[in-house]
């Protein structure tokens, strides 16, 4: 009882959903009529869209490089350290 309660509650929201899903689908039809306008919101989607990829791509290949050095051995995380002081040491003298 409680089952067919859910499912027919369910049933209704999307019926609800689907009419207004219709009703928006016509409205934003009727806006863009002219193919100047909708040409112009589909490049500018698809500029979006590589936009958005590239900032991924970016972000995936951080998370490459960031999990590179770390190897678990001590002595390699000593190296860094010596390494990034002789940068820091190098950019306050040249600062300076």
């Amino acid at each position: 009882a409680l089952l067919g309660l859910i499912g027919r509650g369910v049933l209704a929201g999307a019926r609800t959903l689907a009419s207004a899903d219709a009703r928006l689908e016509t409205g934003t039809t009727r806006v863009f009529t002219a193919r100047a306008p909708a040409s112009a919101v589909a490049g500018l989607d698809a500029q979006l869209t590589r936009g958005v990829d590239a900032l991924a791509a970016a972000a995936r290949r951080l998370g490459v490089v960031a999990r590179r050095p770390q190897t678990g051995q001590l002595h390699t995380y000593f190296a860094q350290a010596v390494v990034a002081l002789v940068v820091l040491a190098t950019i306050l003298v040249l600062v300076r």
